[in-house]
């Protein structure tokens, strides 16, 4: 039995007491708990990510990154895995790794002379493209 505290389960006891207290959104009951649960990771996710990027002075770039991440998700039907911690696991390091490769990455290449074929090749690619 699986014993971990879960959004989905905090989210099924919170419905089941609005639905006691008020039994006549007893038809909202899927949507009311699929909201809460929805909210309650969000909120577990966005406090995840932010601990672990404030370190590292990435925060803001982090949540951009976990922002657009779920909306590519939410338009693509999503990548699911195993478990809600699995996900919550790596969507988290996701969120802090690629920005602070990306900071590492961009400081190697504006000390390097690889910045000016890329700044060409964007270019290029911009004026094809419009």
């Amino acid at each position: 039995m699986n014993s971990f505290i879960t959004p989905q389960k905090i989210s099924t006891m919170v419905t089941e007491q609005v639905i006691y207290y008020n039994d006549s959104l007893e038809k909202e009951k899927d949507k009311i708990r699929y909201g809460l649960e929805w909210a309650i990771s969000t909120f577990i996710q966005f406090g995840v990510v932010i601990v672990f990027s404030i370190p590292f002075g990435l925060y803001i770039e982090s949540l951009i990154f976990l922002f657009i991440g779920g909306i590519l998700r939410m338009f693509s039907g999503g990548a699911h895995l195993s478990s809600y911690y699995l996900c919550l696991t790596i969507t988290s390091i996701q969120a802090v790794l690629y920005p602070i490769l990306i900071q590492i990455l961009l400081l190697y290449l504006y000390n390097n002379i690889i910045i000016i074929p890329l700044y060409l090749i964007s270019f290029f690619i911009i004026a094809i493209c419009t």
